[in-house]
């Protein structure tokens, strides 16, 4: 068995000769190096020093027990992230569901059937390398916004100057009048810069939160939180979905809403009185696309290529019609790299504007057909 173009490392802790000697004959057929902890003192100092693929570990042996064991590995940040497969005597379902509360990744239970006992380390190891493969992501696409993010907020702060200036001039040369569009103006493009920069730093921090997220339930709750605001501006909102099979995105539900809250956002924000949004889901093989279509004033196409080709928005060009959409759609983009996705986008000025984001996903569960669509 390979991980990762090498072969992986088993660590087994388990203070019975007999059991060991079974498990390294049957880990011995799936080509794998194994490493045998005789009690619970020695499989912690392996663990730390061996830093293996994986961990099976008996929940009988004796002195502190499986569990505390178990327990330990998960509190020690040098090996929190090890999976560990607990092997259980008998079917003990309170000990079972003690050892995944504390962060066992599965069980398998006496006299571990060879077949049985490949699925699960294979699960393991499959998932552990899918939260590592978007733990990458995530950091390669945080250098890319943290670059956005200061360009932006520097333009940003370039304008606040700019309209300081000739606010400033204008007041010394006034007795009675002020231009309150002026400062109307400022309070926005501060207030807006706070609020991204708040959003920013609650994407970083939940980062590694990954889970099953139903992209149905997703795309719902995004569109609820703006119900409102969208019935008073007179919208419409169409949602459309096929859907075959039950798929889920694996990845962070907090990040995900945030990304399709901001797209759902400006399409209602840049859509005029009356005008129609629509959402629609696709689901194609192993992906799914969530995709928002505007009747709106549509994005130039120098600001598509800024986000969609990472580049700079160094020339301080600005429309405040449009402002926030920019670092809006930057996160957005971030959000769908940290999940191994992209987003894509089409759009005229004047006619509209079209963006999806793309995701991997996975089926659930099998013979599940939903079909529906419905105006809100």
């Amino acid at each position: 068995m390979d991980y990762g173009n090498k072969a992986i490392k088993i660590l087994v802790i388990d203070d019975d000769p007999d059991n060991r000697a079974r498990l390294r004959k049957k880990l011995q057929t799936i080509c794998c190096d194994v490493i045998m902890a005789e009690n619970d003192l020695e499989g912690l100092q392996l663990g730390l020093i061996v830093q293996p693929d994986l961990i099976l570990l008996d929940t009988k042996i004796k002195e502190m027990g499986g569990l505390s064991v178990c327990e330990r590995l998960k509190r020690n940040q040098n090996t929190s992230e090890i999976p560990i497969i607990l092997l259980v005597a008998d079917d003990d379902l309170d000990e079972i569901v003690i050892g995944l509360e504390i962060g066992a990744s599965d069980y398998v239970v006496s006299p571990y059937p060879l077949t049985e006992l490949k699925i699960r380390i294979r699960k393991a190891l499959l998932s552990q390398n899918d939260k590592k493969r978007v733990c990458d992501a995530a950091c390669q696409s945080e250098k890319n916004l943290a670059t956005k993010v200061a360009d932006e907020l520097g333009n940003t702060m370039a304008l606040i100057g700019g309209f300081t200036k000739p606010l400033m001039k204008t007041l010394s040369g006034l007795e009675q009048s002020i231009p309150l569009h002026y400062l109307e103006e400022i309070m926005q493009l501060t207030q807006s810069g706070r609020e991204l920069v708040d959003e920013y730093q609650l994407l970083y921090r939940s980062r590694s939160v990954i889970e099953d997220v139903d992209p149905i339930q997703l795309t719902d709750t995004a569109i609820q939180a703006f119900h409102q605001i969208i019935k008073e501006k007179d919208q419409s909102v169409l949602v459309e979905c096929i859907q075959e099979e039950t798929m889920m995105i694996k990845g962070n539900a907090y990040n995900l809403l945030s990304a399709l809250s901001h797209l759902i956002s400006n399409a209602h924000k840049f859509t005029p009185r009356g005008g129609q949004i629509t959402v629609a889901i696709y689901y194609m093989d192993k992906r799914v696309r969530i995709e928002i279509t505007d009747t709106g004033i549509g994005i130039p196409q120098a600001l598509q290529e800024m986000i969609l080709g990472n580049q700079s928005n160094r020339s301080g060009g600005f429309n405040s019609k449009r402002k926030g959409m920019g670092l809006g759609l930057t996160i957005v983009k971030s959000v769908a790299e940290q999940h191994r996705g992209k987003i894509g986008m089409e759009s005229r000025e004047g006619k509209g504007t079209r963006i999806w984001i793309e995701l991997p996903a996975h089926v659930q569960d099998r013979d599940i057909a939903r079909r529906f669509s419905y105006v809100s």
